[in-house]
This record gives structure tokens, sequence and C-alpha cells, in this order.
């Protein structure tokens, strides 16, 4: 029975690494400089150490089927809204790609793999500043999976593919919300041994009475474990 171990996230360890990315942008030097958005910055942190509860996947809507390649979950899924957090109870089960046998199969191929990895978790911390260098809006997100499931002893699948944020602000006169969507889902194997890949985008939109600004970032992650930031 496949079982998920879940990020809670809420006592992580991030310690800074030194990848950091910056994004200088044209503003309205003659506005008013606290609501013109001049950097955003982007650091990646070292990998998460969190506390994890289990909890049973379950069966949700199909997103899409490529070479006999099957993706389940939600397509698009709030991070933020208004500001704050997306709370969902059913968070931890994210989206899953593993092998299609046939739409009245999917149960029996999802609950009949083993071997899959501990959970692996990266965070970024993205920070907006404003045209006075101080930061008006900042969040970290972590991007979770599983990796490496095989369905009869073969093939390296992925599971509880999510993204979650933490720890954000927000300052007064700006909104700001973050959403994830699957793009697409691809075999980096062979049909005999398939290593599933997934390719998502992480959309946050930064907005002002001036201004919006809207940014994403993609991943792609793969049943061998490996972990891609473009």
């Amino acid at each position: 029975m496949l079982k998920f171990l879940i990020a809670s996230l809420l006592t992580a360890n991030f310690a800074l690494a030194a990848n950091k990315q910056v994004i200088e942008l044209d503003f309205d030097r003659d506005a008013d400089p606290h609501f013109e958005i001049s950097r955003v910055e982007i650091v990646e942190h070292e990998e998460v150490k969190a506390n994890y509860v289990v909890e049973k996947a379950g069966i949700k809507d199909v997103v899409m089927i490529v070479d006999s390649i099957i993706a389940i979950g939600k397509k698009i899924w709030p991070i933020i809204e208004a500001g704050k957090p997306v709370v969902d109870v059913n968070m931890g089960r994210g989206i899953s790609v593993i092998p299609f046998k046939g739409q009245d199969q999917i149960d029996a191929v999802f609950f009949d793999m083993e071997r899959w990895s501990a959970p692996k978790a990266k965070s970024y911390t993205v920070t907006y500043k404003n045209g006075l260098r101080a930061a008006v809006i900042s969040f970290t997100y972590t991007v979770m999976f599983q990796y490496g499931g095989q369905y009869e002893g073969k093939g390296k699948y992925l599971a509880g593919i999510n993204v979650v944020a933490q720890d954000v602000e927000v300052a007064w006169g700006f909104k700001f919300n973050a959403s994830s969507e699957l793009m697409q889902i691809s075999n980096h194997g062979t049909k005999e041994d398939r290593v599933a890949g997934a390719t998502f985008k992480i959309k946050y939109t930064a907005e002002s009475f001036l201004k919006k600004i809207k940014n994403e970032t993609s991943f792609h992650v793969m049943g061998n474990g490996q972990l891609i930031k473009y």
C-alpha cells in the first residue's frame, strides 16, 4: 500500500545557500518609491529538514496521459491567496505520475506500487523590494515530491508533487497571489522501464495601485529524484 510522508514544514530549518538570483525592474522614479517595485530576489535554500506525517494517498482527477504514463491530481492549485498561504487538508497528496494500464486500473496500479523514496523537499525565498530597497513582499515556498516508485519491479515514478508556501509577508498597499500549474509529463526511460518526468510552473503576481508585476519559475522533477529549476 502506497503511503506518503508529507512535510509539515512547521519546524523547517532553512539554511541559506549561495545561490541567489536578482531581477532588476524598471520603475517610475517620479512616483512614490514605496509603491514602485524595483527588484525581485530569489534565494535557493539547502534541502529542507522538517517533521513528517503519514497519510494514505487517494485517487483524484486525471490530469493528462502521455506515453502510457498518467498524471492524477490537480492541474492548477493555489499557493497564496490575498497574501495568505493556502491551507488545504489534502495538500499532502499532490500530483502523482504513475503507469497507465487503463481507466479502470488506476486504483489497482496506484496502490500496488512500491519502493518509494522518502520525500524530497527544496525551498526558495522570494523577496520584492521597492524603490527604497525595502522589502514589501516576501515569501518562502517549498517544492516536495517522492520518487523511485516501481510497478511490478519496473520503472521510476513520481508521487506527492506539491508546492506549499510559508512565511508570507505583504506590506500595506500591496496585493500578492501565487499558484502552481502542471504543464506536462514525459518518459525519460524506455517503454519497458519508464522514468517519469513532470514539468510545472509557479506563478506569482505582485500588485500595488501603481503597477502589477507577474513572475514565474519552472521546475522539472524526475522519477530518479532529480529536481531542475529553470
